[in-house]
């Protein structure tokens, strides 16, 4: 029998018309992204003792917040969150009011194992907590755990202060808000921290390639900003930036992760924007995604193998086109996260794995869609 079903058995006498039904070339592999807030719980709250602490905890609303973290700085946090961005799903991470000292290796961790999140919102100061998210993170983006995330955190000091701390980390899943000295509060910190990350994280669950460029912050005002200098210095340190309009309004200007340099310490920019981890992410999961939604349960063969249309067999030359149908249709023609298909096409590669007959290969070249952040011209006039 050619046609290869998963339902229907083929010892099957009973007189009757049987008809299986497969979704596999149809729905979408998009899902609600998933931002988790590090919480500290209230000094009552933690005192009660009602509210399990280091497990993700969903959260539905502010009130929903107030009721399991207390009214205090955790609870402040996913409000102003909120009041920016109520379309994500929110988790908080509740941890004692006083948890400066803990060991996120050891207290943290081992509670999100496999728990998935796109954002981490980290309110903390700590550097030993800070390394530990980034060792965490980066474990995350490898190919055996496929749950990239990135961390947004903030500080606030001078501008030769923000620049010199940026120079001891160096991660592309780690964001750093700088901000002016006079905002050296942990309420202003918060605030920033919060509402910032709320707006970024709105657009980038709309469009992970998309420019943030103008994005302008609910619920905060400067009547001062960091100089254009000292901003492109930010840029090239691995800090983003922002920008207060005349009026008091805060908008995004570029989001760069701290990733500014080679293990070798040679300048490196491949991981330059935020977008650029996010982007691949998204690729990666909505590319095995439908690999494994397509070809789930199917023999696997060589392309020397005659098959029968309706059989369940993948070759090398079937994947071939399917990732190439991909790049096409999605990737480049319906979200526009990628360009170039033929040159995609001419990077593309599959083969059978020589040391496994039930493993099957590929390596591309997936080309990222710039984003509109600077525009330059010279004009000669007579």
């Amino acid at each position: 029998m050619a046609i290869s079903f998963t339902e229907i058995p083929a010892a099957l006498r009973v007189p009757g018309s049987y008809h299986e039904i497969s979704n596999r070339l149809a729905g979408s592999s998009s899902d609600m992204k998933v931002v988790l807030i590090i919480a500290a719980l209230s000094a009552v709250q933690e005192k009660a003792g009602t509210t399990a602490l280091y497990k993700p905890l969903r959260i539905l609303s502010s009130e929903d917040a107030k009721k399991n973290l207390g009214e205090g700085q955790g609870y402040q946090i996913v409000k102003d969150l909120l009041d920016v961005n109520d379309t994500l799903e929110v988790h908080a991470l509740p941890v004692p009011k006083d948890y400066s000292g803990k060991d996120f290796a050891k207290d943290v961790w081992p509670n999100l194992t496999d728990f998935e999140f796109q954002w981490l919102l980290y309110p903390g100061s700590d550097t030993a907590q800070i390394t530990a998210i980034q060792t965490e993170l980066e474990d995350r983006y490898k190919g055996n755990r496929q749950i990239g995330a990135r961390c947004f955190y903030a500080k606030a000091d001078t501008a030769a202060n923000l620049l010199s701390y940026a120079e001891g980390r160096n991660s592309p899943h780690m964001v750093l808000l700088p901000l002016l000295s006079s905002e050296n509060t942990d309420a202003a910190r918060l605030k920033w921290l919060s509402r910032w990350t709320a707006a970024i994280t709105k657009q980038l669950a709309i469009d992970p390639s998309s420019s943030l460029n103008q994005i302008k912050v609910k619920g905060l005002s400067s009547v001062e900003q960091f100089p254009f200098s000292t901003r492109n210095q930010f840029l090239y340190g691995g800090l983003s930036t922002w920008i207060a309009a005349r009026d008091g309004s805060v908008y995004v200007e570029r989001v760069v992760t701290n990733y500014t340099k080679t293990p070798e310490g040679t300048a490196d920019s491949s991981y330059l924007d935020v977008q650029i981890p996010e982007t691949l992410d998204a690729i990666r999961k909505y590319q095995n995604a439908e690999i494994r939604k397509r070809f789930a349960g199917t023999k696997l063969g060589p392309d020397t193998l005659i098959v029968q249309p309706g059989q369940n067999v993948l070759t090398p030359a079937l994947l071939t086109g399917f990732l190439l149908g991909l790049y096409r249709s999605a990737f480049v023609g319906n979200k526009l996260w990628c360009v170039n298909p033929e040159k995609y096409k001419g990077s593309l590669r599959v083969e059978l794995d020589q040391n496994d007959k039930n493993t099957i290969i590929w390596y591309d070249q997936p080309e990222l869609i710039g984003r509109f952040d600077v525009a330059k011209g010279l004009s000669e006039f007579k």
